[in-house]
């Protein structure tokens, strides 16, 4: 084997290696659920991006992507050598034929940790995906990833398996590489020999190291009991569900040597004290990701860097959260201010105009001043334009209304405002309209077999009176019955002692932390809405979803075909 060979070998390696961590990322293990249609949408995605066929055809034939010699053109990163940084030129994103990214710029250093912000529906999701599934055009591949999805799926696999499960699959990879490379020793002994030394090194150092040992660890953080990391996920709730799934995260990194996360609302359904534990953890680390999150708190403390989806472009801050709203406020200041002058002066040069033409049109006018007006027209028409280069203005010079991107920009942060109706009046608003009194509820009651085994309530002697008007925030650490009190209160589970008292007439409406499998992925919000609320005018259903930022076609649009943020909008 030559030289060349057995780089390319190494290479393809490493693409294995990548695959690898893909496997696991998206298998049992993290939980990733896709629909049928949006998988269609992903073919279809592949259809619309410029040179996906081409990267296709280079990822399995180990060849290299960019530079005058490799696939996808000059335009690209020539993909040689190690670089743990990732610069793509030329990304184009779509779902479900809509266009979300236009050959923009994606640039991810060794290293820095990056805050993935951007409204509902721009792409954030599908980007992270996309990256997961060494689908996108030019991202290197060798280079691994690991993916925590938002919606986390059950499983028979308890907490502490789900992370050792990394790495005996790992393992078992190596194992099935080395029988493969052993039948090529009689070709290049001394390379094939190198090579299977680093092998069988691997393969040592993993038996020595007491892996249960870190992951327990890790799991600690996240707050697992020994008893609960050992308990198997369906029997978890979503909050301890997804703390495994960024345990797993977690430990790829800091274990394995996954080069980036890839993390899409990690704090969805943690309890604040993971949440800061999280928090510190990432920011302490070295390590390198992406993460999808709306937590203003959680992106200053972990980010370095901010990319924001705007105009179908990636846009890279440097900085965290707080310190980009600092320039986006004083910018859209700059902008307002720029534009009432703009307007000012508009104002002024048109009543000079209008003036001249009035005396023009009564014989007064003087010659000289009428002969400005051409000059003055002109004028009113360039206020608010610049040249794109920055110099002093010339006639018939290509600009850009300075006018109409402030408005536009204007347009864009526009806040969504939630238009919530007003509940009405109960038959006796000063009595409570629901009460708890010595409530107890267990999951597991005891049957006939173990009424000896004595019973572990999840609540008990839990009261609680809910007024009209009172507004009532339920914390509490996962799994600790927060979930489970709602439910009763919805008449979803029954006390096993105590009373749940709802006054007549009392209706409730239910937020689900699990909302998609209460939901049919196939209806519309608008048929949602319908549903939920019989006998509602279309219009006034639009205009309600209008109001969470679901209006025009949105409406229309399958659940399914939805980002997360936006069904949970709908």
């Amino acid at each position: 084997m030559t030289k060349h060979e057995r780089k390319m070998a190494k290479r393809r390696q490493k693409v294995a290696d990548q695959a690898i961590s893909f496997n696991l990322s998206h298998g049992t293990a993290s939980n990733m659920k896709e629909t049928d249609l949006q998988k269609e949408a992903d073919e279809d995605l592949d259809s619309l991006d410029m040179y996906s066929s081409q990267w296709q055809d280079t990822i399995a034939s180990g060849g290299i992507w960019g530079g005058r010699k490799g696939f996808g053109g000059r335009g690209w990163m020539r993909m040689v050598g190690d670089s743990k940084n990732v610069n793509v030129y030329n990304v184009t994103l779509a779902f479900s034929g809509r266009q979300l990214l236009e050959e923009s710029h994606l640039q991810i250093l060794h290293g820095r940790k990056y805050g993935l912000i951007g409204q509902n529906g721009v792409g954030k999701s599908t980007l992270l995906r996309r990256i997961a599934r060494g689908a996108l055009p030019g991202f290197p591949p060798y280079l691994s990833t690991f993916y925590v999805h938002q919606e986390i799926e059950l499983s028979d696999l308890s907490a502490l398996e789900s992370l050792l499960r990394i790495i005996t699959v790992k393992k078992e990879n190596i194992e099935k590489r080395i029988s493969e490379v052993e039948g090529m020793l009689d070709e290049d002994p001394e390379g094939i020999s190198a090579v299977l030394s680093e092998m069988y090194e691997e393969v040592d150092v993993m038996e020595r190291t007491s892996y249960d040992k870190i992951c327990a660890r890790i799991l600690r953080g996240l707050g697992f009991s020994k008893t609960r990391m050992r308990t198997p996920l369906r029997e978890l709730s979503g909050g301890w569900r997804m703390k495994t799934a960024i345990g797993e995260a977690l430990f790829s990194g800091e274990q394995m040597g996954v080069d980036i996360l890839l993390l899409d609302e990690p704090t969805n359904h943690l309890d604040m004290p993971s949440t800061l534990w999280l928090m510190n953890y990432l920011a302490e680390s070295d390590l390198t990701f992406l993460v999808v999150s709306h937590d203003r708190a959680f992106l200053d403390a972990v980010c370095t860097d901010i990319i924001q989806f705007e105009d179908k472009r990636l846009k890279k801050h440097p900085g965290d959260f707080s310190s980009l709203m600092h320039k986006l406020q004083d910018r859209s200041a700059f902008e307002a201010n720029q534009m009432e002058a703009n307007l000012r002066q508009q104002k002024h040069i048109q009543s000079h105009i209008d003036r001249q033409q009035k005396l023009a049109a009564e014989g007064k006018g003087d010659d000289k001043k009428l002969s400005q007006l051409s000059s003055s027209k002109k004028k009113l028409d360039r206020i608010g334009k610049h040249r794109q280069d920055g110099k002093k203005w010339h006639l018939f010079t290509k600009a850009g209304s300075m006018r109409g991107e402030v408005v536009e920009s204007l347009k864009r942060n526009v806040l969504v405002h939630f238009e919530l109706p007003t509940p009405t009046l109960v038959k006796h608003p000063f009595n409570p309209l629901v009460s708890l009194e010595n409530v107890c509820f267990a999951y597991d009651m005891p049957s006939a077999d173990t009424l000896d085994t004595p019973l572990r309530p999840i609540l008990c002697n839990v009261n609680l009176t809910l007024r009209q008007g009172v507004c009532v925030g339920l914390v509490g650490p996962n799994g600790s019955g927060k979930t489970t009190l709602l439910r009763l209160l919805l008449g979803e589970l029954k006390a096993n002692y105590g009373a749940v008292t709802l006054q007549t007439g009392v209706t409730m409406s239910y937020f689900s932390q699990v909302f998609v499998d209460r939901l049919n992925l196939n209806d519309t919000p608008l048929k949602l809405l319908c549903e939920t609320a019989p006998g509602i005018a279309e219009l006034e259903a639009r205009k309600h979803l209008g109001s969470f930022g679901l209006g025009g076609n949105l409406a229309l649009q399958p659940l399914q075909l939805l980002s997360g943020g936006q069904i949970g909008r709908a």
